[in-house]
């Protein structure tokens, strides 16, 4: 990315929980590395945060630490799987998550790692539990949003788009997920 130029910048969430966008960032990650992408995975989901135990790495110091200078990218960014994915946990949480997203070092990590790498994948919490996701995404980065199949509520979600373009955020992709392909359900759609 050049300048202050975050596209490469990619914010995954959800409108409430149990919709496996964790998985789907994961996943994202993956499939960028696999291509030879550099990408820097971030578990910014600091209120319940699940990036570390599924990857089994250690997860107790991390973007928390980094943020609030108790820590520095080298002793939080791990690698992971192949030497250009490497994975920023979340830590533990140690003030509120979202005075930690909207501070400004927040803002330079994302400046410094989207120049850095090819792409940027952040885990964030779902929009029923905080909006972290629209403040990152209103920074430049792009919104991807999972919808989870007869997990997501339609009015939920169209709360969630009324919030987001209040904010002056566009969605740039949906995610449907855990769908199963014979479910008899699709004959309405």
């Amino acid at each position: 990315a050049n300048g202050d130029d975050r596209s490469n910048v990619i914010v995954v969430t959800s409108s409430t929980p149990a919709e496996s966008k964790s998985t789907v960032a994961i996943n994202l990650a993956v499939a960028f590395a696999e291509q030879g992408s550099r990408v820097l995975l971030i578990d910014a989901d600091v209120r319940h945060a699940s990036v570390g135990n599924r990857l089994n790495i250690e997860g107790e110091v991390g973007l928390t630490q980094l943020l609030t200078g108790q820590a520095s990218s080298t002793d939080v960014i791990q690698k992971y799987w192949r030497q250009n994915l490497h994975v920023l946990p979340a830590g533990k949480q140690t003030m509120s998550p979202s005075v930690l997203l909207n501070s400004p070092a927040m803002s330079a990590l994302l400046r410094q790692t989207s120049k850095a790498y090819d792409y940027v994948i952040i885990d964030t919490a779902p929009m029923q539990v905080a909006n972290d996701a629209a403040v990152l995404a209103k920074e430049g980065a792009s919104l991807v949003m999972v919808v989870g199949f007869d997990v997501a509520e339609k009015q939920r979600m169209r709360a969630v788009k009324q919030e987001l373009d209040v904010l002056g955020v566009r969605i740039m992709g949906v995610v449907f997920n855990l769908a199963e392909a014979d479910r008899q359900k699709y004959g309405a759609y």
